[in-house]
């Protein structure tokens, strides 16, 4: 039986179609992708994604487990900050990527962490802890609601009863009073629009929804379902774990280099010190030259007549109006200009690689 959100019966009362996503029931779209992807864009959209998966790690030792797990420079976080992190095998390749929350430096923190991988990440990191520090899956107990867009702030700050605007730098997060509870509210997103995420408990999150809804009629603000979310962030080449990213992918190859800051010797640290010297792949963006079809993960990449990659993930732009795509091929072909073929129901379409992101007005992932 798949697992629901909390949020399952505002979705349902709203019509939404839902698919299946790693063991989830999560909404598809609510009125059609295009248009809530374009919302986003334009206005704003509400998200439910708490499907993701929160890991709390305390204790006197805390620091020293994350420098020994995780690729960037967890010690330079202060309270409230907000860092992004690959987790990695000893053969550098990732297990996943997350986004840390430091609740108090050196001692406590939040990890917000893929729903495919939860299980896997929590082994890693207890089998690599010791007995000063305690490791609990937090994930039943929140929920997670994520708005974004161009009007995002001046909802959330209303929805918040903030006299003046609510003032949380990027990758930051604050811990703001809601109906009684404090909720963690954080400067993040995965749509290359300014937004917020929001950690709520599982009895708030159904008022919380709706009264974003509600006072977002004005701003035309509207639910958002995974297709959108997908196509916003491949708009921004924004990876998904389990498409873009998997344990035979290294930060290297995925264009993830400014997530390795660790000086420590991390676990994957000498792996990758050696893939660092010579990179065999690279992880682009491109876009087709006429349409015939969307690229999908799978999908071969030919370049001169040869098999040389394969797509990960790809989309037709709401934004550009285009078939946009993704994937990896060899690093002395991974340049802009660079003409290659795509090989979609068994023809080859042209296809070019282009500078990314796609859409550049936009913002960088955290």
């Amino acid at each position: 039986m798949l697992k629901e959100t909390p949020l399952i019966e505002e979705h349902r009362r709203l019509g939404a179609k839902f698919m299946s996503f790693h063991g989830w029931k999560l909404p598809l779209e609510f009125s059609s992708a295009t248009a809530e992807h374009l919302n986003v864009r334009n206005n704003a959209g509400l998200f439910d994604v708490s499907h993701l998966g929160e890991i709390r790690v305390q204790g006197k030792n805390t620091l020293s487990l994350l420098e020994k797990c995780l690729t960037n420079n967890v010690s330079t976080l202060k309270e409230n900050q907000v860092q992004y992190h690959l987790l990695c095998n000893e053969q550098g390749g990732i297990i996943d990527d997350l986004i840390l929350y430091c609740l108090k430096p050196n001692e406590d923190y939040l990890l917000c962490v893929n729903a495919s991988r939860l299980k896997e990440d929590f082994n890693w990191l207890y089998q690599s802890s010791n007995d000063n520090i305690s490791l609990q899956d937090e994930s039943a107990k929140w929920a997670q609601l994520a708005l974004q867009g161009p009007k995002a702030l001046s909802l959330m700050t209303e929805v918040l009863g903030h006299s003046s605007s609510l003032d949380i730098k990027k990758n930051h997060f604050q811990w703001v009073s809601f109906s009684g509870e404090c909720i963690l509210v954080s400067a993040t997103g995965y749509t290359g629009e300014k937004g917020f995420e929001v950690l709520i408990s599982n009895k708030k999150a159904s008022e919380l929804w709706r009264a974003i809804l509600e006072k977002g009629k004005t701003r035309g603000c509207l639910p958002v379902g995974l297709a959108a979310r997908d196509t916003l962030r491949i708009e921004m080449k924004y990876p998904l774990y389990g498409k873009d990213l998997n344990k035979n992918i290294d930060p290297y190859s995925a264009g993830l280099s400014w997530a390795v800051k660790n000086q420590n010797n991390f676990i994957g640290s000498d792996a990758l010190s050696k893939i660092k010297k010579s990179i065999k792949k690279k992880w682009v963006g491109f876009k087709l030259l006429r349409p015939s079809g969307v690229p999908r993960q799978g999908h071969r990449i030919f370049i001169d007549g040869s098999f040389r990659g394969e797509v990960t993930s790809g989309a037709k732009s709401p934004i550009l109006n285009q078939m946009i795509g993704l994937g990896y091929v060899p690093i002395e072909y991974a340049f802009p200009t660079q003409r290659i073929q795509v090989e979609i129901h068994q023809n080859l379409i042209p296809a070019e690689i282009v500078a990314t992101p796609f859409i550049k007005k936009y913002i960088d992932l955290v």
